[in-house]
C-alpha cells in the first residue's frame, strides 16, 4: 500500500497543484477532509470545496506556482514528502 499512497501524493502535487486538474480532488479526497496546514493559521480547510478554494487562492497569487517533491518516504498508510515550491507572486495571498 505504501507505493500506491506515494503515487497518490505525487499525483496530488503534480496534477492538482502543478497542472490545475481540480477534478482529481474528487478522486483523492473525501468530503470530511480537513487541512490544518500551519501556512494558513486559523484557516483550516474543510472538504473538497475548501481544497479547491485553497488551490484557487494560491494560484491567483502565484499563477506559475510549481511544487517539486525532493524526497518521499512511506510506511503503511503514512507518506512524508519533502518538497519545494516556486512561483512568482502576482497578487495578494489569503
Amino acid at each position: 500500500m505504501s507505493d500506491a499512497n506515494k503515487q497518490a501524493v505525487q499525483r496530488y502535487y503534480r496534477e492538482i497543484w502543478n497542472q490545475g486538474n481540480l477534478a482529481l480532488i474528487d478522486e483523492l479526497f473525501t468530503d470530511d477532509y480537513v487541512n490544518s496546514d500551519p501556512a494558513t493559521p486559523g484557516n483550516d480547510v474543510h472538504g473538497r470545496d475548501g481544497l479547491r478554494g485553497l488551490q484557487a487562492s494560491y494560484k491567483a497569487a502565484f499563477p506559475d506556482l510549481t511544487f517539486t517533491i525532493q524526497e518521499q518516504m512511506a510506511e503503511g498508510d503514512t507518506v512524508v514528502s519533502r518538497w519545494t515550491a516556486q512561483g512568482t507572486q502576482a497578487g495578494p495571498l489569503l
